[in-house]
């Protein structure tokens, strides 16, 4: 019963679903954070003093920007905003972490990253049914909230949405952080994990091509090295199945162009190109003068009430709202995972969690990565993924150490 209530607790975490009428995600992470202060303070009867450092450090980053909105006038308080989000995630994926070291101990990254595996996998397999069944689609859109932003493509056929980020670019690429994540974890998947793992990975076509672009990298990873056989089956699968399954779905020549738009590009023009790329490359602009480029203007471009800044990319909305140091606060918070690769990691040079930090790493720059293209920093659902993830990567334990020193 424990471990069927803490996987619902793993699902609704993440993804819990975003009803019109009722917003299932940060009830459920108020939950696990009460919980988790309730045993603390029951069990072991001490304060956590790096969370109330924590603390302090998010509330006052909060403070500043909220500062800059106002001394400019603006009043657009998505930066503060956006900061106590963080804050919110990393207090969650903390609480839910503890809950399966309470649990399983040294054993609870295992189980988590499986959980974490499972729960996405069944977004995914919703994320499905919505794309091949409209009946399905029609009623869930009713109930379930959809990304504005990703709506034309749902009326194209192009693109399915889940039952908590909506769907688009983000909620592909949190489907290939988890895919590349179970990748980490290949060896400590079960044959139905790493099923799901790949399921997960192929799903981002129909989020959105971001994900779905850094998904075939770690699905050509998995097949090299993991699953040669794997690789012969799912091409002859293929094979034999292409157009029996462009005909159930009723899908024509116009989604495989879109979808595979770059490799098109490629053979037929020799460059990798796309119509989201040339559009992503007028994006990049910033204020003029030097002031606003080191404090911001406190405009974050999407106020109804303030000019809108066409442009979607993290560091420069970041920068017209906070100028240089703001963005760079943000960002800070969001890889508070590099604090702890200092603190744990780099330190000390253990070569048994030469792999966690390199783990640590990638995330970290996948992260920035992703925020080339959008402002993905307090990202439903990735928010507190990314936080698990760095606590998982740099967990440290007795008992696990002996596990990675002799495997």
């Amino acid at each position: 019963m424990k471990r069927q209530l803490l996987l619902f607790a793993t699902f609704c975490v993440l993804y819990g679903p975003r009803f019109y009428v009722l917003d299932m995600m940060p009830i459920a992470c108020l939950i696990v954070c009460m919980l988790s202060i309730g045993w603390r303070l029951v069990k072991v009867g001490t304060i956590d003093f790096e969370s109330l450092f924590v603390l302090f450090g998010f509330s006052s980053i909060a403070a500043y920007l909220a500062f800059v909105s106002a001394f400019f006038g603006s009043y657009d308080w998505t930066g503060a905003y956006i900061t106590l989000k963080l804050m919110f995630y990393f207090f969650s994926a903390k609480a839910l972490f503890s809950l399966y070291f309470e649990s399983y101990q040294s054993k609870a990254t295992v189980f988590i990253v499986r959980d974490v595996v499972f729960a996405t996998f069944v977004n995914g397999v919703f994320v499905w049914a919505v794309f091949l069944f409209p009946v399905i689609q029609s009623v869930a859109g009713k109930i379930i909230f959809i990304n504005p932003s990703n709506t034309h493509w749902l009326e194209s056929g192009f693109r399915s949405f889940d039952v908590s980020m909506g769907g688009g670019a983000s909620a592909s690429f949190v489907f290939f952080v988890v895919g590349w994540a179970g990748s980490v974890f290949w060896l400590e998947l079960s044959r139905l994990g790493r099923f799901q793992v790949v399921f997960i990975l192929v799903t981002t076509v129909i989020l959105g091509r971001t994900g779905f672009l850094f998904s075939l990298g770690i699905l050509g990873y998995i097949c090299v090295f993991y699953a040669r056989l794997y690789l012969v089956s799912f091409l002859a699968l293929v094979a034999v199945l292409y157009k029996p399954l462009v005909e159930m779905i009723s899908m024509d020549e116009a989604w495989f162009a879109w979808a595979f738009e770059m490799f098109i590009n490629f053979f037929e023009h020799g460059s990798f190109s796309s119509g989201t790329g040339s559009a992503l490359g007028r994006m990049y602009f910033f204020p003029t003068s030097t002031f606003e480029n080191i404090f911001g203007t406190g405009n974050y471009g999407r106020s109804s009430s303030l000019p809108y800044i066409s442009s979607d990319v993290g560091y420069v909305r970041a920068i017209w709202g906070g100028g240089g140091i703001g963005m760079l606060l943000i960002y800070l918070l969001t890889l508070y995972g590099s604090y702890s690769v200092v603190k744990r990691g780099l330190l000390s040079f253990r070569v048994c969690y030469k792999s966690m930090l390199k783990a640590t790493g990638i995330l970290i720059l996948l992260v920035l990565t992703m925020n080339l293209k959008e402002f993905h920093v307090a990202a439903r659902g990735g928010g507190v993924l990314y936080y698990l993830l760095f606590i998982i990567f740099n967990f440290r334990d007795k008992e696990y150490e002996n596990r990675l020193r002799n495997p």
